[in-house]
């Protein structure tokens, strides 16, 4: 089993998740937004059209016999307990490359105290005391010795990695006629300069080390995809900048499936939640390009879940609590391709 790190750089714009409809494909939201970045899922189906393509197995016939034992049956659904994908042992969670150093998504309240008053936690900066339902967390990244990076989504592209760039449209019938209801708004991202998405992936077959173009993302955006073998799994931030008074806690490295639970015994909390989901597929699908429940050949549109968004933040009174809580996000089938991946605090 060798380790290979994969780099995604951006051409220009991209595009990831966001629905113009409900559940029931009915409702339409005028206003589409895309992820500042890929979900797990995503790079999962990333790291499996790659091996077939370095096998030549897209689309023939020989991809039903062989494409099994090389990326398993099927793309991830998390009502499967356990799932198999073939050479692809597990896959890090994603982060964040610039100019060879590695920045991961830090906590919510990294650069923030945390103290007691009448019996009640609260948050403060500089003398300032935040308000839960004043505070909107903003994601930062910080690097493997814990220093604090710039801003994952800002107010301006010269202060952030990711911003958003808006685009209008009308999306169009039969022939070229309007149709009524298809009017939206479309909020594709760009990234800094410079900056790329990263993750690790254990594979149990040499890979060969390259760098080419590839279309990723829900509008098939271009990026710049660089395979290499590594030695170890790229480590996230170890020293935290957090003095937390004898509180025991854990933070979110990935966006996480949870359970209601999770939070009961909490003293102290700064979550996000972020919604998923996924499209499901397996090596027996033909059509890729378009979502159609009525294919037969497509794929097949899976639950929405909200999840625990990357750089939440939970602490509790004693390590027992914080051990018992954390046994919520203990779920292989997730941890193996990056989802619940945590890391405590104290």
């Amino acid at each position: 089993m060798a380790i290979y790190q994969f780099i995604l750089t951006p051409v220009d714009q991209f595009f990831f998740g966001g629905e113009k409809h409900d559940t029931k494909g009915e409702t339409i939201n005028y206003f589409v937004e895309s992820n500042p970045y890929p979900q797990q899922t995503t790079i999962l189906g990333l790291v499996r059209y790659y091996l077939l393509l370095k096998h030549n197995l897209i689309g023939t016939d020989k991809i039903k016999a062989e494409g099994e034992d090389l990326i398993g049956l099927s793309s991830f659904d998390f009502d499967t307990k356990k799932q198999l994908f073939g050479k692809i042992e597990s896959i890090s969670p994603l982060y964040f490359v610039n100019q060879g150093n590695n920045y991961f998504p830090a906590p919510f309240d990294v650069e923030h105290e945390i103290d007691k008053e009448y019996g009640y936690y609260f948050m403060h900066k500089s003398g300032k005391k935040f308000i839960s339902k004043d505070y909107f967390p903003p994601m930062k990244v910080i690097d493997s010795a814990g220093q604090i990076g710039p801003l994952l989504l800002g107010s301006s592209a010269t202060e952030c990695i990711v911003y958003p760039t808006q685009h209008t449209g009308n999306e169009k019938g039969e022939r070229g006629e309007s149709k009524e209801d298809a009017f939206y708004k479309q909020a594709y991202m760009k990234m800094k300069p410079g900056w790329g998405f990263a993750f690790d992936a254990n594979i149990t077959e040499e890979v060969t080390e390259e760098e080419l173009y590839i279309n990723f993302g829900g509008e098939k955006s271009l990026f710049s995809l660089k395979v290499c073998k590594i030695e170890k799994s790229s480590s996230p931030c170890t020293r935290l900048p957090l003095d937390r008074n004898n509180l025991y806690g854990f933070y979110c490295l990935s966006d996480c499936f949870s359970e209601p639970q999770l939070l009961e015994n909490t003293c102290f909390a700064v979550t996000k939640a972020v919604s998923f989901r996924n499209f499901q597929s397996s090596i027996k699908t033909k059509n890729y390009a378009v979502y159609n429940p009525k294919d037969p050949d497509g794929m097949i549109r899976g639950n929405r879940f909200n999840l625990l968004a990357r750089g939440s933040v939970l602490y509790f009174k004693t390590k027992a609590k914080r051990d018992e809580a954390s046994e919520f996000l203990d779920k292989p089938n997730c941890t193996n391709i990056g989802f619940n991946n945590y890391l405590k605090i104290n």
